[in-house]
């Protein structure tokens, strides 16, 4: 595709009308898909962000999408939105456990503050990013059930998130477990 500035644009190619109209017919999805993660999400989560990386994911099926297979779109896309939206959910909890991990707090007589002239414990960031790359060892599923679930989040409804039964939940959390422990016990 050229530009009007005569420069050629790299990237995917923007959707069709009919993908447009496809999308803008659904966009309820996204909101639906984010509102489904949502009610397992931790508190510190916007409902926002995860709606617009469901979009993204709506998009992306609108121009994968084949009418002529006989799905109805709604079918074809509402998946990968909730998908994409507890993707986007791992994300933010990962990024806000790193950013509680790396402040240090000071008591003072004005309560809790940022301390940023405080040295973290070696020890501390060690472990710290021990388990982190210990984490990123772990398939994205196993990654999510092992994080939500120190969250507090009980395999029944993490079952419902992932569309599985309780007890695969637990197998599935049992099984990152071990890999977590054998991992961090060789690097010691």
């Amino acid at each position: 595709m050229v530009r009007a500035n005569g420069l050629t644009r790299r990237g995917p190619e923007p959707l069709t009308e009919d993908q447009k109209r496809l999308a803008a017919e659904n966009f309820g999805l996204a909101y639906k898909a984010a509102d489904l993660v949502m009610k397992n999400a931790p508190p510190y989560i916007d409902r926002d962000d995860l709606a617009q990386a469901a979009t993204f994911a709506l998009f992306r099926a609108a121009k994968r999408f084949d009418p002529t297979r006989g799905w109805k779109f709604s079918t074809y896309a509402t998946r990968s939105c909730i998908r994409e939206a507890a993707q986007e959910l791992e994300r933010q909890t990962r990024r806000q456990t790193r950013k509680v991990a790396e402040v240090q707090w000071c008591q003072t007589d004005y309560g809790c503050q940022i301390d940023p002239a405080a040295p973290a414990a070696a020890e501390d960031t060690l472990e710290i990013a021990e388990a982190w790359a210990a984490l990123d060892g772990l398939d994205p599923r196993e990654r999510m059930v092992v994080v939500h679930r120190n969250d507090g989040v009980t395999c029944r409804q993490l079952g419902e998130l992932l569309s599985l039964t309780r007890e695969r939940v637990r197998q599935i959390e049992l099984k990152a477990m071990v890999k977590l422990r054998t991992r961090l016990a060789s690097r010691s």
